[in-house]
C-alpha cells in the first residue's frame, strides 16, 4: 500500500466511525426527547443525506476534477462542524410530537429537522464517494476502509455515552471529523495523484 493512499483510507475510516457515531447518538438522543419512533426517522435522514451526495456528484461532475486533497479535506471540515450546527439548529426547533394531529407548523418543523440534520450525512456521503470516483481501483481497500469505520462507530457509541453522556455523542463525532480532516490534509502528495 502506497503511503499517499494511507491518509486516504484513515481518513474515509474516521469519517465512516463519525458518521455512525452521529447516527446511533441522534438515534438515542430522539428517543428520548421524543417520542421512540421518531428515533427510526434518523435512519431515512441519514439515507436522505447520502443519496442527496450521490445526486450532487451526478449534477456538478465538476467537483471530481478539484484537487483531492484540498476537496476532502475541507468537505471533512465542513462535515465536522455541520454536526454541532445543525444539532443545534434542531434543538431550536420547537417540534411537539403531541401537538401533531392539529397543529399543521409541526410537519413544516419535521422537515426542516429532516434537512437540517440531513447535511452532515450529505457532505460524509460526498467523501466517500469522492474517494471511490477517483479511485476506482481502490474501492475493495476503501469500501473495507468505509465499513471498518462504520462498524467501529456503532460500538464506540456505547463508550462515548457512558463517559460523556448525550453531549458527548454530538462533540465526539464532530472531533472524529476533524481528524479526518486533518488527515486528508496531512500528506500533500495526495493532492497530485491523478487517475
Amino acid at each position: 500500500m502506497k503511503r499517499t493512499h494511507l491518509h486516504l483510507y484513515i481518513g474515509v475510516f474516521l469519517i465512516s466511525v463519525s458518521t455512525l457515531t452521529f447516527e446511533v447518538s441522534l438515534t438515542r438522543i430522539f428517543s428520548i426527547s421524543l417520542w421512540y419512533h421518531f428515533a427510526f426517522m434518523v435512519i431515512s435522514i441519514a439515507m436522505l443525506g447520502f443519496g442527496a451526495s450521490g445526486s450532487l456528484l451526478m449534477i456538478f461532475p465538476m467537483i471530481l476534477n478539484k484537487s483531492l486533497l484540498r476537496t476532502l479535506s475541507i468537505i471533512a471540515l465542513l462535515f465536522s462542524s455541520s454536526i454541532v450546527v445543525s444539532y443545534l439548529i434542531v434543538n431550536q426547533v420547537p417540534f411537539d410530537p403531541a401537538r401533531i394531529s392539529w397543529d399543521h407548523n409541526q410537519i413544516l418543523f419535521v422537515l426542516v429537522s429532516y434537512f437540517t440534520l440531513s447535511i452532515p450525512f450529505l457532505l460524509s456521503g460526498l467523501v466517500v464517494s469522492i474517494a471511490i470516483a477517483r479511485f476506482p481501483d481502490k474501492v475493495g481497500s476503501l469500501y473495507f476502509s468505509n465499513l471498518m469505520g462504520a462498524g467501529l462507530g456503532c460500538l464506540f457509541i456505547f463508550g462515548v455515552f457512558r463517559a460523556f453522556g448525550g453531549l458527548g455523542g454530538i462533540l465526539i463525532p464532530s472531533l472524529f471529523g476533524l481528524l479526518a480532516s486533518l488527515s486528508f490534509e496531512y500528506n500533500k502528495k495526495l493532492s497530485s495523484v491523478t487517475i
